[in-house]
């Protein structure tokens, strides 16, 4: 993943809400920084409409400005619990620091580093509750209030945001609107830069000796082109948690990867076609949609090509789960996927393959040995390690 996971504890015992910020065996939900996800719950984020609003102060700020931050439920509803970050627009790091008079229920926590750059709160039950935060000094672009706000344990809505609070210098800019551009905000998703040329075509060579191999339909080639979704990891470097990774799939749209902790959220890899021929784009995934964020420092070295709908991107994934390269940290789900990709905006993807189980994309099975695939009839197909899921 691209950033720490934050630890965040809410128990439930006669009706009240306990915090924490550390996981222990009682604990019901395990957020992480950049998903603002519960990973260890049992129960799915709402998709239905978020019946709470997030309501600042103003909406331009300058660096060093004091903001207030409201939570507020709409009329006849309440919430016990919420995680709240600020975050610049198109990327996905904490900035500011909170503060908050109430400490028998609030907490500050850290997350990107930063202290008190995320606040945790937990009540019986509340219909509003507001909290200060203070803009970095350095310099930053517009901002935005995010928040997963829990109305009880089994019921929670993840990635609620705030209007965007901009800077004042960009607040004075006028966006130019053209044919090419009908929608300003969306500047920051769009990526028509033309690609380097893949250099080698994407094979099955070396699987599970120097690189572990997903692909579906199973044992399909994906040398062979055609409608093979197939997904390969490998190590940069001894000791590195560096990861290069291979994508190939058939789509007129994008075919994704996407890395997983648990099965709510994760950091989509994304290779779509656009005027350009192949575009990269990033993402986090809610376990329904994508929202895009920039690419960053987080992958590079990425080179593409397409052949009809057949797209290939090769690239390097950097510090994969914060630079921890252990047998824990790099064990992820794994979700191979498509989608739609129009006017520079991603669809919903449709996902074709998720391992049963994680899987460590630093360790590679010697001898050959492939990977077990569950059919959807239930046939088991091979022995190994891993237990590949294939949905229609």
């Amino acid at each position: 993943m691209v950033d720490s996971k934050l630890y965040f504890t809410l128990l439930l015992i006669g009706g009240h809400f306990f915090r924490g910020v550390t996981c222990y065996p009682t604990s019901l939900f395990t957020f992480d920084c950049l998903s603002m996800t519960p990973e260890d719950s049992v129960f799915q984020a709402q998709t239905s409409p978020a019946p709470y609003s997030i309501k600042t102060s103003q909406s331009t700020y300058k660096p060093g400005d004091l903001i207030t931050v409201t939570l507020e439920a709409n009329s006849g509803e309440y919430f016990q619990g919420f995680l709240l970050q600020a975050w610049e627009v198109g990327k996905a790091d904490a900035v500011g620091s909170f503060s908050i008079s109430d400490s028998d229920h609030g907490q500050l926590l850290n997350c990107n580093g930063e202290a008190n750059s995320a606040l945790s709160y937990s009540s019986n039950s509340e219909t509003s509750v507001t909290v200060a935060w203070t803009a970095p000094q350095a310099s930053l672009g517009d901002i935005e209030f995010r928040s997963t706000i829990l109305k009880n344990v089994t019921t929670f809505w993840v990635g609620l945001n705030s209007s965007p609070i901009q800077t004042e210098e960009s607040r004075m800019e006028k966006p130019v609107l053209n044919k090419e551009n009908p929608n300003p905000e969306k500047r920051l998703l769009r990526s028509v830069r033309a690609l380097p040329a893949l250099a080698n075509p994407i094979t099955f060579n070396n699987c599970s000796h120097t690189k572990s191999c997903f692909e579906v339909p199973i044992n399909c080639d994906p040398a062979a082109g055609g409608n093979c979704l197939f997904f390969s990891t490998s190590n940069t470097s001894p000791g590195a948690s560096d990861v290069a990774m291979e994508l190939q799939g058939q789509s007129s749209g994008y075919i994704v990867s996407i890395l997983s902790t648990d099965y709510n959220s994760g950091t989509a890899y994304i290779c779509a076609q656009n005027s350009s021929g192949v575009t990269f784009l990033l993402a986090l995934y809610n376990g329904m949609s994508l929202q895009q964020i920039q690419v960053g420092s987080s992958v590079d070295t990425i080179t593409a090509s397409l052949s009809g709908n057949v797209i290939r991107c090769s690239f390097i994934a950097r510090a994969v789960n914060n630079g921890l390269a252990t047998s824990e940290t790099t064990k992820f789900l794994i979700r191979l996927g498509i989608g739609d990709y129009t006017s520079g905006v991603l669809g919903n993807p449709v996902i074709k393959g998720i391992t049963n189980g994680t899987a460590n994309v630093l360790s590679f099975t010697s001898g050959g040995s492939r990977p077990g695939i569950t059919m959807a009839h239930g046939l088991l197909i091979g022995a190994a390690w891993l237990t590949w899921k294939m949905l229609y």
